[in-house]
């Protein structure tokens, strides 16, 4: 804010500036009066435009030459840093993104890699599933031959104490 104002500040000098030199609406009549130039060409009848004022165009040359000179400082002071500061926020901006890509595309590998074996994980479990099904059956079986066989032991063992106990009665 405060370049923008002085900017401003050395602009308006130099405008003035050139109002003094003749450039300005006053003039000084030859009685010794401020009067201006209209006024001063209606009381002289003349309908002629204003004198160019010799050294003008060097004045707004000199003018020129002064605003590109102080626009070019203030720009080379800080273009160079906000450039620069841009050009960093870019960069790791660009190295944020890659990073972020790359762990997408190892997560996107990855499940593929899980959708393809997912076939052959869910035969596998489907095969477990069988056998285990399979021995469970087994198991059953064996433990039910197993609780037959005793209930038939002890359905004879009783049988047989049963016939003792009607001999010797």
């Amino acid at each position: 804010m405060k370049k923008l104002f002085a900017i401003w500040f050395v602009a308006a000098l130099f405008a003035f500036g050139q109002d003094a030199h003749g450039g300005g609406e006053n003039a000084v009549s030859p009685g010794g009066h401020a009067t201006t130039h209209a006024e001063a060409a209606a009381k002289q009848g003349e309908a002629h435009e204003e004198a160019p004022i010799p050294n003008e165009i060097w004045w707004k040359w000199a003018n020129f030459a002064i605003l590109v000179g102080v626009l070019g400082w203030l720009v080379s002071k800080n273009a160079g840093p906000f450039f620069r500061s841009r050009s960093e926020s870019i960069a790791a901006g660009i190295a944020e993104a890659t990073k972020t890509r790359e762990d997408a595309e190892a997560r996107a590998a990855e499940i593929e890699r899980k959708v393809s074996n997912l076939t052959a994980e869910v035969e596998q479990l489907r095969r477990q599933a069988h056998e285990e099904i399979a021995r469970e059956g087994e198991r059953v079986r064996a433990e039910t031959e197993a609780q037959i066989r005793k209930v038939q032991a002890q359905a004879q063992a009783e049988i047989a104490s049963a016939a003792k106990h009607a001999a010797r009665n």
